[in-house]
């Protein structure tokens, strides 16, 4: 086990080699929430994402949930480890489909497993699988299962494949939707987005599109280093209303 640092330091980690995925980052960035809201994070891993989060918005509490004894045990000592209290961050070994809180969530966020495993994806590695591999109706049943605990006004954030995004589209259709397509390379299609869809039954459903240059050396510091919303750039970067393909 290696400690890695995050956001400038600002936030450390025991994770195993090899260094841990930006997209707990850019993840966290994207989470909206209002101070005293209770949020939840599935498939917490080994805690990178609520631990980013809790470093930009403080006045938060997060449940992360992970059916991996290992990583939920590895979550709480990385919250230790950056000193925060059990009443801001808690991990709990729990597969979050079956969980049905006494209370829904302001908010829900998650980097779910994503390579398709009906379109070939396999390794040998049993936990590398869990995480990383689903097929398309376990996807559909990830996103089902997050929208049924969130509160009406609350918001599911994403980070997931483009070419998952169809699907998960699909089952959000009746709410107000935001993509934002991280872009790493002018010239070839986004891989990763992150979509985000805010629970009210009785609005019209919409959607935006946005783009983010994950390369731009001013973005990645203002997320990656200094910890700030991804936001703040989406409404300065060409707002994509069309059809165009990232």
């Amino acid at each position: 086990m290696t400690t890695f640092t995050l956001l400038d330091k600002k936030v450390h980690l025991h994770n195993k080699e090899p260094y841990p995925s930006e997209d707990a980052i850019w993840l966290a960035s994207a989470v909206k929430a209002d101070e005293g809201d209770h949020l939840l994070e599935a498939g917490v891993g080994n805690g990178a994402a609520s631990l980013c989060l809790l470093q930009r918005i403080n006045n938060i509490s997060i449940t992360g949930l992970d059916c991996q004894e290992d990583l939920t045990k590895q979550a709480n000592n990385n919250a230790k480890l950056n000193n925060i209290p059990p009443e801001k961050f808690t991990a709990i070994e729990y597969d979050f489909q079956d969980h049905k809180p006494e209370k829904a969530y302001n908010h829900v966020f998650a980097n779910p497993p994503f390579h398709r495993r009906d379109h070939g994806f396999h390794t040998d590695d049993a936990t590398r699988m869990l995480a990383y591999g689903a097929n398309q109706e376990e996807i559909i049943s990830w996103v089902k299962s997050m929208i049924n605990i969130i509160e009406e006004g609350g918001s599911l954030t994403l980070i997931h494949h483009k070419r998952n995004e169809s699907t998960i589209l699909h089952l959000l259709a009746a709410f107000n939707i935001e993509v934002i397509y991280l872009c790493s390379h002018a010239k070839r299609p986004s891989k990763r987005l992150i979509l985000r869809c805010v629970k009210k039954e009785e609005s019209t459903p919409s959607i935006q599109r946005f783009f983010i240059n994950t390369h731009d050396k001013d973005i990645r510091q203002h997320v990656l280093y200094d910890g700030k919303s991804l936001w703040q750039y989406c409404e300065k970067v060409t707002r994509r209303t069309d059809n165009i393909l990232f």
